[in-house]
């Protein structure tokens, strides 16, 4: 499985808080098969506290809103996960770091 694209801005992206980050991804199964996505938070990894709104928008896109309590410099993780017919699965990190 491979990317065909990661994301229309990069994996790095700097948002104001209150704002909303539409994210699109595109994949390729070299074999054919088809490919499941799911993105999730990664609260982990990022420094901001709190969970974020994630809305699918189907066929890969999704919108991520930035609470507006978040403060400059604060990180949002956001992970895709691209899992093909034979569990083959593929991850990818988007970093939101607030402005």
């Amino acid at each position: 499985m491979r990317r065909a694209s990661r994301s229309a801005r990069g994996v790095d992206i700097r948002a104001k808080a209150g704002a909303t980050v539409p994210l699109t991804a595109a994949v390729l199964d070299p074999d054919g098969d088809a490919v499941d996505l799911t993105w999730w938070q990664y609260r982990e990894a990022g420094t901001y506290p709190g969970g974020v709104d994630i809305e699918r928008r189907g066929n890969g896109a999704l919108s991520v809103r930035i609470p507006r309590d978040a403060e400059p410099g604060q990180s949002v993780h956001v992970i895709l996960e691209a899992k093909d017919a034979r569990n083959l699965t593929e991850y990818q990190r988007v970093v939101i770091t607030v402005r």
